[in-house]
């Protein structure tokens, strides 16, 4: 079986068309923020109260549970391929959306960095991988005429494998970073 590296060399479009996706999405994020604040600000506020009455390891739990959630998504939705770009699309429309709100706050770039790129380092990452996994599987059955089966197959072992071995460690890594370290930089 080829390695992650390997096997990622060969999907440059997908990773380019999840990369622009998520790019847009942020853009669309930021700029619809006034008509979307009724319904997003208040989702995001029991979040947050939410991750302040459990305990760190508890919310480590949870981020870790929606992500492996989100993630799995992915794998079992690329058949479809584009179901993947629209869950793509949606956390980069969170992230602009939380970009401008903290911009409209007063706090800036660098709080809004620290806010997300402790954890984001390792999250953002196996969001991508987890869908070029999908898609990858998703476009294998398209386009193998006569293989898709064996396609299918081949494709869906390695995602599986790169999945377990990549995905689900990063993961766990973000979640911990989230839960241990990014609140304490936010609320410290």
């Amino acid at each position: 079986m080829k390695g992650t590296v390997e096997i990622l060399k060969g999907e440059r479009i997908l990773i380019l068309i999840v990369l622009m996706t998520f790019l847009l999405g942020i853009i669309s994020g930021y700029a619809s923020y006034e008509q979307s604040k009724e319904e997003m600000v208040p989702v995001l506020k029991d979040m947050v109260r939410r991750l302040l009455t459990e305990s760190k390891s508890q919310t480590a739990f949870n981020i870790f549970m929606n992500n492996l959630t989100a993630t799995v998504m992915f794998l079992i939705l690329g058949v479809t391929v584009i179901l993947p770009l629209l869950i793509v699309f949606s956390n980069g429309y969170l992230f602009g959306f939380i970009l401008k709100m903290m911009d409209i706050q007063g706090l800036g770039w660098f709080e809004f960095l620290k806010a997300t790129v402790p954890h984001a380092v390792f999250e953002l990452p196996a969001f991508f991988l987890a869908a070029i996994i999908g898609m990858r599987i998703g476009t294998g059955v398209i386009v193998a005429k006569g293989k898709r089966k064996k396609e299918f197959t081949r494709r869906s072992r390695e995602g599986i494998f790169i999945f377990l071995t990549v995905v689900v460690p990063l993961l766990i890594l973000a979640a911990f970073v989230e839960a241990f370290i990014t609140f304490e930089l936010v609320l410290g």
